[in-house]
C-alpha cells in the first residue's frame, strides 16, 4: 500500500496540522518516517522519509537551514 502526504494529512493523529508550503509535493510517496535532530543526521536521508524535527540543532545557523533545505529539494 503507497501512503502519500496528502494522506497522512487525513489521518487522526495529523488532522490539526497545517501545511505552510510545499502543497504541490503532497502526493509525493512517503516510504518511511524519520526523526532528525542531529546537525549532520540529513546526510542519511535516502528520499521518501517524512522527517518529524524540531530543527533545535540548526535553530541559530541560517546556513544550515538552507542547506538542509537544499538538500531536501535534490533528492
Amino acid at each position: 500500500m503507497e501512503v502519500t502526504l496528502a494522506d497522512l494529512l487525513l489521518s487522526n493523529f495529523l488532522k490539526n496540522a497545517t501545511v505552510l508550503a510545499g502543497e504541490k509535493g503532497l502526493s509525493k510517496k512517503v516510504t518511511s518516517v524519520t526523526v532528525l535532530d542531529s546537525p549532520d543526521a540529513h546526510q542519511y536521508l535516502r528520499g521518501g522519509e517524512l522527517v518529524i524535527t524540531t530543527a533545535y540543532s540548526i535553530l541559530d545557523d541560517e546556513d544550515m537551514q538552507s542547506r538542509f533545505l537544499y538538500f531536501k529539494s535534490i533528492r
